[in-house]
C-alpha cells in the first residue's frame, strides 16, 4: 500500500530517481530543447476523475475514501503544501550523449509536503541554499529537491540541482490542459551527432546480416541486399523528417469521453508532412459497410509509399521463380505442376500490380447475433479477370483429382451468378456435413449450407459469407455507391461491445458465457453509448491515432465488480 502511495503521490519524483540524470550547465533552462516530457494534470484533475468513475460506479464515497486513506499515510495532514491545481511533470535533456533531466512538483510549502510525505519517502535533511536531502525508506536510494517559485525540483545528486527554470510547466507544451497522462518525444531536438548514431547503427545492423544465408541463390541474396537498402533509406528519412510522438491519456469528465492518443509529427515541408497532408479529404469506395446491425466495422485508406517499380519487379520475378521451382520439385503430376504454375502466374500479377498502383481502400464489416454470423469485406485490387482465371483452374483441378466430386461442385459453386451494379458474383453454397462438430451450432448461426459470396470488378473485389451474405454484400455495394462522395478517415474500426458480449453470452464456450452475460447486462443498463472508437485522423503536418471508449462502457465496467 505504501508502494502504490507513493507511486500516486510522488510519481514525478521517483521518475526524478530512475538513473543517472542531471541538468545541463552550459545552456540556460528556460531556452533548452527538451528531447521528451511527462506530464501529469495534478491533483485536482486527478481526484475529478476519481470522483467521475465513483459516480458511474454508483459508489460517490470513493472519493472521500481515497482522500481519508492519503491522510492516514500523512499524519492526518493529507497533501498540505502542494498545490493541488498545478501540474506535475519531468523533462529530459541531453548533455552530450548523456540523457539529464529532472522531475518537478508545484509546492506552496516544500516544508510541511516533506513533513506530511516522511512516513512516505522517509526524513528530509536541510543542506542550505535551498536544497534538501531525502534520505529514502527501505534501503530506496535518497533523493535531492530544491525548492524554486512555488516549484520543487527533484533529482538524485545535489550537483543536478542546477539552472533550473522559474517556471517548468511551460516546458510541457500544453500537454497538461489536453492529457491527464502525457508523454512526447520530441525527435527534432535530438542532436544531429546522436541521430548520425542511429543511422550508422541502423546501417551497420544491416550489414551484420548482409552475409548470404543458407538455402539462399545468389539472386535471392543480391535481391534482399537490395531490399534492405531500401528499407533503411526510408528509416533514415524517417529519423531525419520526424518532429515529436505523442502519447496521452484522458478522461473527459465534461463531454464523458476516456481516449488514449498517439500523435505523430513530421518537420513542416518534409515528405512525410506532405503524405499526412494526402490523407486530409479522402474518399472511399467502400465506405457503406456496416449498419446498425453490425458489431463490429471497419474502413482503411490511404496511399502506400512509393516503391520502385524495377525493384517491386525483381522481387515478384524472384517469388515466381521460387515458386515455379518448389512447384516442379514437389509436385510429379505434369498436369497437376502445370495447373500450379498457371496459379502462380495469375495470382503474382494480380498482388504485384495492386502494390504498385498504391491505393489502399477497404471496408469490412462482421454482424454477431445469437442467428445470425455474416462477415462482408471489399476493397481495391488490380484484378481484371484474374480472380475468376483463379477459381475456373481450382475448380477445375479439383474437379479432376475426384470426379465422384464433379456434379455437386456445379450444384455447389456457380462462377459468374449474377451481375449486381457492374460487380460479377460468384456463389458458393456447401451444405454443412451431418456429421461436424458442432454442428446444431453452426447450423443456428449460418443456416444447413456454408453461403459465400464472391464479387469482382475490373478493379476491386468483395467476399461475404455466412447468414445470407448476399443481400448483405448487396447492400454494403449499394450503400458505398451511396456514400463514395463522403469524406473519411484514413482508418476508423468500431466495435459495439454490447453486441460481441450479447453474441458470446449466447453461443461461446461455458467458461465464457457467465461474465459476457455480467457484462452484456451491464452495458444495457448504461447510457452514453456502448462503443470502442480507433480512428486515425490527418493532423497538422501529421497523423493522430485515438482509441476511444464511451461512457456507457465506462459505466457498464465501473459496475462490474
Amino acid at each position: 500500500m505504501k508502494r502504490f502511495l507513493l507511486m500516486l503521490l510522488i510519481a514525478a519524483m521517483a521518475i526524478g530517481t530512475q538513473g543517472t540524470w542531471a541538468m545541463a550547465d552550459d545552456s540556460s533552462a528556460t531556452t533548452q530543447k527538451p528531447v521528451a516530457v511527462v506530464s501529469l494534470a495534478g491533483y485536482d484533475a486527478f481526484m475529478g476523475d476519481v470522483h467521475y468513475v465513483a459516480k458511474l460506479a454508483g459508489n460517490p464515497e470513493l472519493g472521500a475514501g481515497l482522500e481519508g486513506l492519503l491522510k492516514l499515510f500523512t499524519k492526518n495532514q493529507g497533501l498540505v503544501g502542494l498545490d493541488k491545481a498545478r501540474p506535475w511533470g519531468a523533462v529530459l535533456n541531453f548533455e552530450g550523449e548523456k540523457l539529464t533531466g529532472y522531475a518537478f512538483l508545484p509546492v506552496t510549502d516544500l516544508a510541511k509536503l516533506g513533513d506530511a510525505l516522511e512516513g512516505v519517502i522517509g526524513k528530509t535533511e536541510d543542506l542550505g541554499g535551498g536544497v534538501h536531502k531525502i534520505r529514502g525508506k527501505n534501503r530506496q536510494p535518497p533523493m535531492f529537491v530544491k525548492e524554486g517559485k512555488n516549484w520543487a525540483f527533484f533529482a538524485d545528486s545535489q550537483d543536478k540541482l542546477t539552472n533550473l527554470p522559474d517556471d517548468p510547466a511551460a516546458l510541457l507544451g500544453g500537454l497538461e490542459k489536453q492529457y491527464q497522462v502525457a508523454v512526447r518525444f520530441n525527435a527534432g531536438n535530438v542532436p544531429e551527432n546522436l541521430r548520425q548514431k542511429l543511422v550508422a547503427e541502423m546501417e551497420n545492423g544491416a550489414q551484420r546480416d548482409a552475409a548470404k544465408r543458407r538455402g539462399e541463390s545468389d539472386e535471392e541474396h543480391a535481391l534482399r541486399l537490395k531490399l534492405t537498402a531500401e528499407v533503411v533509406k526510408y528509416l533514415k528519412k524517417v529519423v531525419g523528417e520526424l518532429q515529436d510522438v505523442t502519447l496521452g491519456w484522458n478522461l473527459d469528465t465534461t463531454a464523458e469521453k476516456c481516449y488514449f492518443e498517439a500523435n505523430v509529427v513530421a518537420k513542416p515541408g518534409t515528405e512525410l508532412a506532405k503524405a499526412s497532408e494526402s490523407l486530409r479529404n479522402a474518399h472511399s469506395r467502400f465506405a457503406g459497410f456496416g449498419g446498425s446491425d453490425a458489431a463490429i466495422v471497419g474502413n482503411v485508406n490511404g496511399q502506400l509509399p512509393a516503391f520502385k517499380t524495377d525493384l517491386l519487379k525483381e522481387i515478384f520475378d524472384a517469388v515466381r521463380k521460387r515458386a515455379i521451382e518448389d512447384i516442379e520439385k514437389k509436385e510429379h503430376d505434369a498436369a497437376k505442376a502445370e495447373a500450379g504454375k498457371q496459379f502462380v502466374d495469375k495470382l503474382l500479377p494480380l498482388v504485384q500490380d495492386s502494390i504498385a498502383n498504391g491505393r489502399v481502400d477497404k471496408g469490412m464489416a462482421v454482424v454477431l447475433e445469437p442467428r445470425a454470423l455474416t462477415v462482408v469485406a471489399g476493397g481495391a485490387l488490380v484484378n481484371n479477370g484474374r480472380i475468376e482465371e483463379m477459381a475456373k483452374l481450382v475448380l477445375d483441378a479439383v474437379k479432376k483429382d475426384h470426379p465422384e466430386m464433379a456434379d455437386n461442385l456445379d450444384q455447389w459453386v456457380k462462377l459468374n451468378a449474377e451481375k449486381f451494379a457492374g460487380i460479377t458474383l460468384h456463389t458458393v453454397s456447401i451444405p454443412i456435413p451431418t456429421d461436424a462438430k458442432d454442428r446444431a451450432k453452426i447450423v443456428s448461426l449460418i443456416g444447413e449450407t456454408l453461403e459465400v459470396v464472391i464479387g469482382t470488378g475490373d478493379d476491386s473485389a468483395y467476399v461475404a459469407a455466412g447468414r445470407d451474405p448476399l443481400a448483405a454484400l448487396k447492400k454494403a455495394i449499394e450503400q458505398s455507391a451511396a456514400d463514395a462522395a463522403k469524406t473519411v478517415p484514413p482508418l476508423e474500426f468500431t466495435v459495439s461491445l454490447s453486441k460481441v458480449a450479447e453474441f458470446v453470452a449466447a453461443v461461446g464456450q461455458p467458461r465464457e458465457r457467465p461474465r459476457a452475460e455480467k457484462l452484456a447486462a451491464a452495458l444495457k443498463q448504461s447510457s452514453g453509448g456502448d462503443r470502442m472508437i480507433l480512428r486515425a485522423q490527418a493532423i497538422d503536418n501529421g497523423v493522430q491515432y485515438r482509441l476511444e471508449i464511451e461512457p456507457g462502457v465506462l459505466q457498464a465496467f465501473a459496475k462490474m465488480r
